[in-house]
């Protein structure tokens, strides 16, 4: 979403800028590299929605619409790879999604990529990788949604 920015000097408007502030959506089960990703995410720009369960993310994702979402695969409620499942065929919804996860299992990655995840990231991740990659991610999803339109 695009929001003005103004910085104002004895309350004269002196630079306007047009910010984008892009959701991410973030399932993590595990408080502490919950809390690590917003943090991480929030300090390179991003608005931040957190779930702590696959179904708390499935109806975040319906409330916030979200431009991105970084989900774990093993969560309570509903997996990571329900969570894939409906974004991707409930809501028909094209957003990059990125998995992270312990299991570093060939067959689980293949297994994501076939039900629409646009990308892995084994843990224990590199923060500021995993900040390239959503940025990555999102601006070729802007690039295809601007071509689609």
């Amino acid at each position: 979403m695009l929001q003005k920015k103004q910085i104002e000097v004895d309350g004269r408007v002196i630079y306007q800028q047009m910010i984008n502030y892009m959701k991410v959506l973030i399932a993590e089960d595990q408080p502490m590299i919950l809390k690590a990703l917003v943090f991480k995410m929030k300090k390179a720009g991003y608005e931040v929605i957190a779930a702590i369960d696959g179904q708390q993310a499935i109806e975040l994702f319906e409330s916030e619409k979200p431009d991105m979402v970084i989900t774990d695969l093993y969560m309570p409620f509903s997996t990571g790879f329900e969570l894939i499942t409906y974004i991707r065929k409930n809501c028909s919804s094209s957003v990059p999604i990125l998995v992270l996860s312990n299991v570093g299992l060939e067959q689980t990655i293949v297994d994501v990529f076939d039900l629409g995840a646009s990308d892995f990231v084994q843990k224990p991740y590199r923060p500021n990788e995993l900040v390239i990659r959503t940025k990555r991610l999102i601006t070729n999803n802007q690039g295809h949604s601007q071509m689609a339109a």
